[in-house]
């Protein structure tokens, strides 16, 4: 029982912190070399596409990168996507263990 607390800890709380930190407000923000919407889409992709490298299901994982993204840049405010990337891995949290599939996780 301790695992599954510790990974799901993990999983919503920590997890979420350090790849948003990392993917959207650093590496974003680093390849934002320009102004204007040209600039924004491509280091969204960019870090997009990294963040879906690291990830077993790559093409769920660039789609809710650009929403994180997205959701990021709309109110210029990383928190948001913070909160949005734990309640994700909140879902896939609780479908692996509902199901015993824990290998989604």
């Amino acid at each position: 029982m301790g695992w599954y607390l510790a990974r799901g800890l993990g999983t919503v709380l920590l997890v979420p912190l350090v790849e948003e930190l990392f993917f959207r407000d650093y590496l974003e923000g680093k390849l934002r070399l320009g102004q204007g919407r040209a600039w924004a889409v491509a280091a969204a992709l960019v870090s997009a596409s990294a963040f879906a490298a690291l990830h077993d299901r790559w093409a769920e994982a660039l789609v809710a990168g650009l929403v994180f993204s997205w959701v990021c840049r709309r109110r210029g405010r990383i928190g948001d996507a913070v909160l949005a990337h734990a309640v994700a891995n909140a879902v896939v949290y609780g479908v692996a263990v509902t199901t015993g599939n824990l290998q989604i996780i």
